[in-house]
């Protein structure tokens, strides 16, 4: 069995290899995924944060940003 296409080779792919660089380059200046995403409307913001961040095509020579999402804030538990 062949080894799995990734980036650009994968037939779904919706950003090529210099959008995630441009991508990653503008997350490590301080731009957020989400204002990135207006750029990409072909795909999710998520998509954006994951390329940005190297959680997908690691392969690139592109270091990742170190953005994290915010975290949601916990509700307080009630009192029975």
């Amino acid at each position: 069995m062949a080894g799995q296409l990734t980036g650009e080779q994968h037939g779904r792919s919706k950003l090529t290899e210099k959008d995630v660089i441009n991508i990653r380059r503008a997350m490590n200046r301080g731009a957020s995924h989400v204002d990135l995403a207006e750029d990409y409307p072909q795909v999710d913001p998520v998509t954006i944060f994951r390329a940005g961040t190297g959680r997908t095509w690691i392969y690139l020579s592109e270091p990742p940003s170190a953005a994290r999402l915010p975290r949601k804030k916990k509700k307080p538990k009630r009192k029975r």
